[in-house]
């Protein structure tokens, strides 16, 4: 009965549940048939209106549907793609003109041009093309004169040998282009820039855009290309090729704002005085401007060029305007040089930078410098202010071999009007990675050490009624010294020279200690003054022997020889005390060994005992730091001659045997950009970089010096010993690898050198052979010479001298110290536990 009654009650439910999802379905289905039906019912109901009638599409629509939207603006310039683009909304091919057109209230002339192809007036073309399509006369379009590109005046351009050429623009009354006629210039690989089968001349200051490629190779036609500057009014074609002018000004409308305003800058100044005749000693142009409301000023800047200087005269001259009044202080700002073109770009370790040179109440010059990186990453260098002791007396850009400077005359009443000196960026700093093959790069990263850099000198404000400044634009060698070397044809006056180096204190661009902590240790220790005092020794030694010698690789070869040559006593003690100190370790091989059984891994007492053993031979540990220094003494020398090659502008461009450039790498296998990490140019400024070129002297090199020291060597036994040795070989690996893009000249001075040391220790005496209980006998002491007095003989003898009581001094302090380690040594192992080890054992 209980199962029956379950039964109906189920039954019944699904029943229920049946009849539920019937009528579920039913509702759907109306509610989808009426939505399906609801707008043909509406249309049935309402029907829609009919669209009003448009206006016939015009000629000028037509066609501007048809070619600017059809596809043919892919042909122009980017710039007027992005207008048309503006003018259309961004929505093209869909949006008709005329509502593009309506959006704006006045289309730009060539956007205009290209949508309607070719109409003249783009408010007439806005008129016929409203909605209304009632027709409105055009009117006469305005024609607004383009302002003047300027023109560019010619100074040091004449018969006469001037030794440094500019090019004028009115622009500002500015610099263009500064042209140095002595030197030649070097291209981005280091090599000579040839154009038309001539070498081209340096222009330090080059006044056009010079675009970069990614290939250092691929630079060469760009260079071809360049235009070539020359007096006369600008054109439009060149207008756009031209780099900012230099040396320009630029005025504050309060003493005490922070930026100035560019009016004087882009004005285009008047020529009121132009001598530049020929045939004369000196040529001068004066531009002259007004200033108006409310200053009221007239300014004057005058350019004078001698034929054999190296530096333009720049005077600025302000006074009132006539009759006007207006505030009594005034300030400006005056711009150096910019684009100073970067040779030998793989391999210099020297980019464009920003120095600024001072001068205390005590005539001590210093310097201040940065870098091109530094102030491209902060967007501006540090404010260099004088202070009531301190007086700025230049601002300066400067490369490698060459600088372009901002130098204060000294030939005037008021020296200290120079109130700070900025660095700022200027151009645009070349790419990392660019299109290579129509392929975007992943990533942009940028060369900031390839950046390009000015200095902005701002003066004190001072009243303007009637003031005078005058400035000295020096453009020549950074180490201004060599101007005082120059051939007899090109030679510079003495007395110029002097001026450029103590009075401008210009000799502060190259020798002056670093402006950091290690500079002032550097200083305090005098080891500037060192290195300055040698580097000067051999600019002038190298000079002197250019007059004998045809080739200045010879004169590098004869200088290497001249200073070994000083050093040849030291180094004959030193090399003998080192064949000596291996006899002696060669002898004492068996004992060691019997000290590494003994002791095992006890390495204090080891050390002790090996102490103990060295006192008994009399062998001391630290005789091999005669070698050291060695070295040291070396040194001075050998950075006075590294700072000579890196500073010389003798040595640049300069060919020796089969190197086109002494101051650059060899060169002599291209081995191609294509290598990764190596010669690749997305990997220029890595620490793997080597560049394009296998370089062989730096690989000669490192192979005699490697050679050289395993020859010198002392053979051991000792792993500890060995394991240093093996250190040094790999340091000297590494080493070579460091300065593998060193100048080749440097790299004949290190060959020459290790080949010395060679024949050197090849007529050496020898050690005796192993007599029958092996043991080597040390060699002969080498026999004395003229003017050594008893140096040379036997260790056992009364030294005399200086340097023979200090070194007998030293020795008895070695010896002191050994017997009071060897004593602690044997206090602590007879203080120490007798169980202590076991101890140790049982925790372990």
């Amino acid at each position: 009965i209980g199962s029956a009654l379950y039964h109906n009650r189920a039954t019944e439910s699904s029943r229920v549940t049946m009849n539920n999802s019937r009528r579920t379905a039913v509702l759907i289905g109306v509610g989808l048939a009426f939505v399906v039906s609801y707008m043909f019912l509406i249309d049935l109901i309402l029907p829609p209106k009919p669209p009003a009638p448009t206006p016939p599409e015009s000629r000028f629509v037509a066609k501007a549907r048809d070619n600017a939207f059809g596809g043919a603006m892919a042909g122009f310039p980017m710039p007027l793609q992005e207008t048309v683009m503006a003018v259309g909304g961004g929505m093209v091919g869909q949006m008709p003109v005329m509502t593009a057109l309506d959006r704006i209230e006045k289309p730009s002339q060539e956007a205009v041009e290209v949508l309607a192809g070719g109409v003249a007036s783009g408010d007439a073309l806005v008129r016929s093309l409203r909605r209304d399509g009632r027709p409105v006369p055009p009117e006469p379009p305005k024609i607004v004169p383009p302002p003047p590109l300027g023109d560019l005046i010619a100074l040091g351009h004449s018969d006469k040998q001037y030794y440094v050429q500019a090019l004028l623009n009115t622009r500002g009354g500015s610099v263009q282009q500064v042209t140095l006629t002595e030197f030649d210039e070097s291209d981005r690989e280091g090599l000579r820039v040839v154009r038309n089968g001539k070498p081209q001349k340096l222009n330090l200051v080059p006044g056009v855009y010079v675009p970069r490629s990614l290939s250092v190779r691929d630079q060469r036609k760009i260079v071809e290309s360049l235009p070539q500057l020359s007096a006369g009014p600008i054109s439009p074609e060149i207008k756009t090729t031209l780099s900012p002018p230099s040396f320009r000004m630029f005025h504050y409308e309060k003493p005490d704002d922070e930026r100035p305003v560019d009016t004087l800058g882009e004005a285009q100044w008047k020529v009121i005085k132009q001598e530049v005749d020929t045939n004369a000693e000196e040529q001068t142009v004066t531009f002259e401007t007004e200033l108006a409301e409310p200053h009221n000023l007239r300014i004057r800047k005058t350019f004078t060029l001698k034929h054999r200087d190296y530096h333009i005269g720049l005077s600025v001259h302000i006074q009132r305007l006539d009759g006007k009044t207006g505030p009594n202080q005034f300030r400006y700002q005056l711009v150096g040089a910019n684009g100073l073109p970067i040779e030998g770009e793989w391999y210099t370790t020297t980019f464009r930078q920003a120095i600024v040179g001072f001068s205390d109440d005590r005539g001590r010059a210093s310097r201040y410098i940065e870098d091109a990186a530094t102030v491209r990453v902060t967007e501006g260098g540090e404010r260099q202010t004088r202070t009531d002791k301190i007086a700025i007396r230049y601002a300066a850009v400067a490369v490698q071999y060459f600088a372009s400077a901002i130098a204060v005359d000294n030939e005037q009443d008021n020296r200290n009007f120079i109130e700070f000196v900025r660095a700022t960026p200027v151009n645009e700093f070349p790419p990392l990675r660019a299109k290579v093959q129509g392929k975007e790069p992943k990533d942009w990263q940028f060369w900031e050490f390839l950046d390009d850099v000015t200095v902005r000198s701002i003066t004190e404000a001072f009243n303007p009624a009637d003031t005078t400044h005058k400035y000295m634009l020096y453009h020549g060698p950074l180490k201004v010294r060599l101007l005082g070397l120059m051939p007899d044809k090109i030679a510079v006056d003495d007395k110029l020279v002097e001026r450029y180096r103590d009075e401008l204190t210009l000799s502060t661009l190259t020798d002056a200690p670093m402006p950091n902590a290690l500079g002032r240790f550097a200083n305090a220790i005098y080891w500037t003054d060192a290195v300055v005092m040698f580097t000067n020794i051999v600019h002038y030694l190298l000079w002197g022997l250019y007059q004998i010698a045809p080739e200045r690789g010879i004169c590098i070869i004869l200088v290497t020889l001249m200073m070994r040559l000083m050093l040849f006593p030291l180094s004959r003690r030193q090399a003998h005390s080192g064949m000596v100190m291996q006899a002696k370790m060669a002898k004492m091989q068996p004992e060691i060994r019997k000290l590494q059984e003994k002791y095992g891994s006890d390495y204090q007492g080891m050390n002790a005992a090996k102490m103990q053993l060295y006192r008994e031979h009399k062998v001391n540990p630290l005789g091999a730091m005669g070698g050291c220094f060695l070295l040291l003494l070396q040194m001075p020398m050998l950075t006075g001659l590294y700072f000579a090659l890196q500073e010389s502008v003798f040595f640049r461009l300069d060919s020796f045997l089969w190197v086109p450039n002494l101051a650059a790498p060899d060169m002599t296998i291209w081995w191609t950009e294509r290598i990764p990490f190596i010669s690749s140019p997305e990997d220029m400024g890595s620490s793997l970089y080597l560049g394009p070129y296998f370089n062989v002297l730096p690989v000669i090199a490192v192979c005699l010096m490697m050679y050289q020291q395993q020859k010198m060597m002392p053979v051991s036994d000792d792993p500890q010993v060995q394991s240093q040795q093996k250190m040094m070989k790999y340091m000297m690996i590494f080493f070579g690898f460091m300065f593998y893009k060193v100048a080749a000249g440097l790299c004949i001075y290190f060959i020459i050198g290790s080949l010395w040391g060679l024949i050197e220790r090849r007529f050496m005496p020898k050690a005796t052979k192993p007599d029958e209980n092996g043991e080597t006998a040390a060699p002969p002491p080498p026999q004395p010479y003229a003017g050594n007095n008893r140096r040379d003989e036997v260790e056992e003898q009364k030294p005399l001298g200086w340097w023979g009581k200090k070194k007998k001094e030293w020795g008895a302090k070695w010896k002191d110290v050994l017997e009071q380690a060897q004593k602690q040594q044997e206090f602590r192992r007879t203080q120490e536990p007798p169980d202590r080890t076991k101890k140790k054992k049982k925790k372990r």
